[in-house]
């Protein structure tokens, strides 16, 4: 009986039945997994893998009367063989890792995530580990290497390791994830075909799978130990994950024995068994052309109204201030209190070192006392002054017929005025007024922005609204500062970047503008 089984696979596990299964997997990871994971991100992220990934592969084997073992090819590789496939996993871990750096600087754009994508917790971290590290391995490779690759193979292996693996990255929705899982697809593809065992393929994923968690972990909960890209040389990984996936697949092809026969081909026509292929085509195709746009072409997503309605951090911080080389060079302190007539900021920033002057940057000194309005958070009032070595630079802003003057005082050009619109941002304010904003990734706003330079220039964003500076929402991250390690916000407007506490209210963790930056010291 054990001689005639494999026999029953080549005969039953069709072509088409693997590509509706594939289909109906698509359909319920589209609709029940984006509802579960919109419910809660973890938990729903664990459902989906197990409702709409295993469920119709175990749903179709018992309807088509499949044999379990045989047509997910559950075999005991041995213990040599996981040694070999571990070692692979690590070296294609550090492979993946290194090209995914190269991928989002080529693509100029990375994934946005909530901050509900971090652990806060130990039971979190847990429940993340278990989700990536056993979960997602068992569920996708019974479907992607277990059902589909088995089935395809009956038309030439080749083809299906590549077909699988084009599938299986985007069947992930994203460009980005695309091109940096298409090679751990393609080995995964092949050690499973190689080894004819899905313990084989499902342990290469979990390693590879695992190590990448907890990288992510260590940088979630100690954002201050992770080093920076610039480190390291690129080529240093690519070599030692060269070395090592080279040694883990010389072993385990060694531990596998002789090649696996070729299958009974499927003779059924080619549209007859590859239809489901087509709706599955285009839905990732749309998805990844998405992600391409909105990645890239922020601008024409971007709306012109910005509304803050939620309540800004009110309190007293104080910031390091750091030059463009991470030297400390001074301090700030900035306060936001609500008043009767609205609100008010505060800020002082002083320098009291030399900065790093490489590019010519002066040393800035900052103060300002401003008032926003209580509803829209404009400003309405106040005064800021700029000091550098040389000359110091004084603005008095008013708020009258929905603009923004701004009196310009300073040591010698005289007096000069300005009119900006409602709502410009202003230096020594606009960081601090978005703690206000109910943040979302990728929301987007065209603003209007005032930048005062150390000559006592004013520079105004463009009046065209396509040239407008584009404030936007990257997704969470964490983040270390003095005061501690956060998972945080990230916005950009133009060359400054802003952090915010993901948990409300959302104080400002550290602001860059360019060529300075101030970083929490204490909260």
């Amino acid at each position: 009986m054990a001689e005639t089984a494999p026999n029953v696979v080549k005969r039953n596990l069709t072509i088409r039945g693997a590509n509706v299964v594939l289909l109906v997997a698509l359909v319920l990871f589209v609709t029940l997994g984006l509802y579960l994971q919109d419910i809660s991100l973890m938990w729903g992220t664990v459902g989906t893998e197990f409702l709409a990934i295993l469920l119709p592969v175990l749903v179709y084997l018992l309807i088509a009367r499949l044999p379990l073992r045989e047509t997910l090819r559950l075999r005991w590789p041995g213990w040599k063989a996981l040694l070999f496939t571990g070692i692979l996993g690590v070296g294609l871990m550090l492979l993946a890792a290194s090209w995914s750096t190269l991928v989002s600087q080529w693509l100029k754009y990375d994934l946005p995530v909530p901050p509900e994508f971090y652990p806060s917790n130990t039971g979190e971290a847990l429940l993340f580990m278990a989700s990536l590290a056993i979960v997602a391995p068992l569920c996708e490779e019974t479907l992607f290497r277990g059902l589909l690759q088995h089935a395809h193979e009956r038309n030439g292996a080749l083809k299906a390791i590549v077909l699988t693996a084009v599938i299986f990255s985007g069947f992930h929705l994203s460009l980005l994830r695309f091109v940096v899982l298409l090679p751990v697809a393609l080995v995964l593809g092949y050690v499973a075909w190689r080894s004819r065992s899905l313990v084989v393929s499902f342990t290469l994923h979990a390693v590879y799978n695992g190590l990448s968690g907890i990288l992510s972990l260590v940088g979630t909960f100690r954002p201050d130990l992770t080093l920076g890209e610039e480190s390291a040389s690129v080529l240093t990984p690519f070599l030692l994950a060269a070395a090592l996936m080279a040694l883990g697949l010389w072993g385990l092809i060694r531990a596998s024995g002789p090649k696996p026969a070729a299958l009974e081909r499927d003779t059924k026509p080619f549209f007859k068994r590859s239809w489901p292929l087509i709706p599955v085509a285009l839905v990732v195709v749309i998805a990844l052309a998405a992600e391409l746009f909105v990645g890239t072409q922020p601008q024409l997503l971007a709306t012109d109204q910005l509304t803050l309605a939620g309540k800004p951090a009110e309190g007293s911080w104080s910031y390091a201030v750091y030059d463009g080389q991470g030297q400390v060079i001074g301090q700030a302190q900035t306060q936001v209190s609500q008043q009767q007539s609205g609100w008010q900021i505060a800020s002082t920033q002083a320098i009291t070192a030399t900065a790093a002057t490489g590019a010519g940057v002066l040393p800035l000194d900052l103060d300002s006392m401003l008032g926003w309005h209580d509803d829209t958070f404009y400003v309405q009032e106040g005064e800021l002054s700029l000091s550098t070595p040389s000359r110091t630079d004084t603005y008095y802003l008013h708020s009258t017929d929905g603009n923004l003057r701004m009196t310009e005082n300073d040591t010698s050009d005289g007096i000069t005025t300005t009119i900006v619109s409602a709502g410009t941002f202003i230096p020594g304010e606009w960081p601090w007024r978005l703690t206000a904003l109910e943040f979302s990734e990728l929301a987007a706003w065209r603003v209007d922005l005032v930048t005062l330079q150390a000559d006592g220039s004013t520079v105004i964003s463009a009046d065209s609204a396509t040239e407008r500076p584009i404030l936007q929402v990257q997704g969470a991250e964490p983040l270390a500062v003095p005061a501690g390690n956060y998972i945080a916000w990230k916005v950009t407007l133009g060359d400054q970047t802003a952090w915010y506490d993901a948990d409300a209210p959302h104080t400002l963790l550290r602001y860059d503008d360019g060529t300075h930056s101030l970083r929490l010291a204490k909260p």
